[in-house]
């Protein structure tokens, strides 16, 4: 099971990285635990997502990210249907 998440986004200049990240970390923890009640009560008082994060600028070689998230997704499929 996967338990880190591979994105590729484009940040207007005015919002600073860790402003996005608190948004993008806060809004997603919350709609996964409306949607998946159970996991709420399985973390208990635990945060959803690690207090971390990685980030890398991309510029030139968005091309070969792109296709490297995209080669990563259709493995990862693949994968669990093994499942």
């Amino acid at each position: 099971m996967p338990d880190h998440v591979h994105m590729l986004v484009s940040i207007p200049p005015r919002i600073s990285v860790s402003q996005f990240m608190g948004y993008l970390k806060g809004k997603s923890a919350l709609m996964i635990f409306d949607k998946h009640a159970n996991l709420k009560y399985k973390f208990g008082n635990r945060y959803f997502w690690f207090e971390g994060y990685y980030v890398s600028a991309v510029g030139l070689n968005l091309f070969v990210v792109w296709n490297i998230l995209l080669l990563m997704s259709v493995t990862v499929k693949l994968f669990t249907e093994r499942l």
